[in-house]
């Protein structure tokens, strides 16, 4: 099971998703376009759905960067800020945010001990 994308493929998908999700959370952040917030949640329901069931996916998902910093310690960042604001969309970005973060994690080697 899992994707038959050959790497380079899914290197540029999670890539180019992850360039985009790292706009729209500028955009959020900034309140500059409160619409964004769709565009959001998609990106991060596409992540969830690609890495949910394929350690490969997780893995390479995992070392794409985002604004300049690995995936994971991006969406930590996005997920604090996003409940900070305490608004309803901010809490359902940060609920798929923790979604993702788990599909990212799981079976991770230094989450064993």
């Amino acid at each position: 099971p899992g994707t038959a994308l050959p790497e380079p493929s899914l290197r540029a998908l999670l890539t180019a998703c992850c360039a985009v999700l790292a706009g729209a959370c500028a955009e959020l952040e900034a309140g500059t376009n409160a619409d964004v917030v769709d565009l959001v949640n998609c990106c991060l329901c596409l992540l969830i759905n690609v890495t949910e069931r394929d350690a490969r996916v997780r893995r390479l998902a995992a070392a794409t960067e985002c604004r300049g910093a690995p995936l994971i310690p991006f969406l930590a960042r996005v997920f604090g800020a996003q409940l900070e604001g305490g608004t309803t969309s901010g809490n359902i970005v940060a609920a798929y945010t923790a979604l993702l973060l788990g599909c990212l994690t799981v079976r991770h080697g230094e989450n064993r001990d």
